[in-house]
């Protein structure tokens, strides 16, 4: 994951289209690996116990939230629908190279949040989010595909303000 958000970021950098269009090739190969790797991890974790693969929604570690149903979701189910906008991003046909980079880097700063979220607290990791990208968490939900909105936030059980469709 951090080579291609290294790699998307050093693209869209460079001034010389030959040399940004051969980088992206490159990374459309990266992008469909960690595709099949996800996709994988995600059937192998939803052999998980629920009570394991709960997340509590509070935004603070509280010892033994995730067994407070109403509380929390299902990080089996969320794992799905990142594994789901990722490999839709990367298999995108998108004619704009720069607009498929930037859909795959918010999708993969999306799992990254989820990831720690489920390791420690959403404020955690949105902390690490925003020190490790400079990108707030309410700018990466806003910035994936609109369909992984929409799941993302119907398992996590958000309302969203302010987030265009």
């Amino acid at each position: 994951m951090a080579d291609l958000m290294q790699g998307y970021l050093r693209a869209l950098g460079e001034p010389d289209e030959q040399r940004q269009a051969a980088v992206f090739g490159l990374l459309d190969a990266k992008a469909h690996a960690l595709c099949v790797q996800l996709n994988a991890f995600v059937l192998e974790f939803a052999a998980v116990d629920e009570s394991l693969a709960r997340v509590s929604r509070l935004p603070v570690a509280v010892p033994f939230a995730a067994q407070w149903k109403q509380t929390t979701f299902d990080l089996r189910k969320l794992l799905g629908v990142h594994a789901h906008g990722i490999t839709e991003a990367a298999n995108s046909s998108a004619e704009d190279t720069k607009r498929k980079a930037f859909f795959m880097m918010a999708e993969l700063m999306l799992f990254q949040h989820s990831c720690h979220w489920f390791c420690r607290s959403k404020l955690v990791a949105s902390a690490r989010l925003l020190a490790g990208h400079k990108t707030p968490y309410g700018q990466v939900l806003a910035c994936v595909a609109p369909p992984t909105r929409q799941a993302y936030v119907a398992v996590v059980g958000l309302t969203v303000v302010g987030v265009g469709a």
